[in-house]
Parts: C-alpha cells; sequence; structure tokens
C-alpha cells in the first residue's frame, strides 16, 4: 500500500514539474476556426467531419485553418458462409486533408477501420452501417484536430 502512494506521489510530482497539460484543456482549441473551401469523394462522411469540427469552435478565433477533403467509404465483405452470403464486414474511411494556415501547410490521411458481423435484418444492417459511419468520423475528426493542436 504505501509503495502505491509514494509511487502515485512521485508522477504526480513529475507532472507537475515538467508542465504536463492535457491537450483538449488548452486554450487553443477555442481560437480554431475551420474553413471548408473544397470536398470530395463521400459527401456524408464529409459533412459528417465538417460538423464535429465545427461544433467547438468559437466566433472568437485567432486561427483560420483553410481545409481541404477527400474521402473514401470501403464496405468489404470479410467472410463468407457455406451458402455464399456474407457473415463478416469490414467498413474503412480514409479521409485525405489538405490544411493550411498562416504558419504551416500539412497534408494528412487519416484512415479508420471497423469489422462486424453482419445482422439479418436490412433495415438494422443500414441503421447499424450509418451509426459506425458518424463514428468513424467523429474518430477521424479528433484525430485530425489533435494533430493540428500538437503541430
Amino acid at each position: 500500500m504505501k509503495n502505491k502512494i509514494i509511487l502515485i506521489l512521485t508522477i504526480l510530482i513529475l507532472l507537475a514539474s515538467c508542465e504536463y497539460e492535457p491537450i483538449y484543456n488548452n486554450s487553443k482549441i477555442k481560437d480554431i476556426r475551420f474553413e471548408f473551401i473544397e470536398m470530395e469523394g463521400d459527401q456524408q462522411i464529409n459533412k459528417l467531419i465538417i460538423n464535429n469540427l465545427k461544433r467547438n469552435q468559437k466566433k472568437l478565433y485567432s486561427d483560420i485553418y483553410k481545409i481541404k477533403i477527400k474521402s473514401k467509404f470501403n464496405k468489404v465483405v470479410l467472410a463468407k458462409d457455406k451458402f455464399g452470403s456474407p457473415t463478416d464486414y469490414k467498413l474503412s474511411v480514409t479521409s485525405n486533408f489538405g490544411v493550411e494556415n498562416e504558419q504551416k501547410k500539412l497534408s494528412l490521411v487519416l484512415n479508420e477501420e471497423f469489422i462486424y458481423k453482419n445482422l439479418q435484418e436490412n433495415y438494422d444492417q443500414s441503421n447499424y452501417e450509418n451509426t459506425i459511419k458518424k463514428n468513424l468520423a467523429e474518430q477521424i475528426s479528433e484525430k485530425l484536430r489533435t494533430k493540428l493542436l500538437t503541430n
């Protein structure tokens, strides 16, 4: 028990002394504005990414990032049963970003994948796929935001 307390105190002291600051606790998040100048590829994915990035935007900003998006959505059958019906799918979203502001110019490729089993009902299947698309787009937008804040 004493070892755990000593370890926790040591970690806290080291983190406090090295000026550790969480990424999302940074005030820079509030000072960013995204301007989307070009969109290609899957429009549904692009709109989801844009909405996720604009969600935390403030009206007062100091940095404007101009972003070009090119997204691609793929649905691949991974496995089939003995009758030839698909049992497993892989959904993947690949987004190419061209980002520029006054100080820097970046080109990023972000990819997210999800593997799932086939559902019996087509209606449930399409709803589940739409939910997965939303989640993948949210993960990509969070990765992009993190890259912009740390570079």
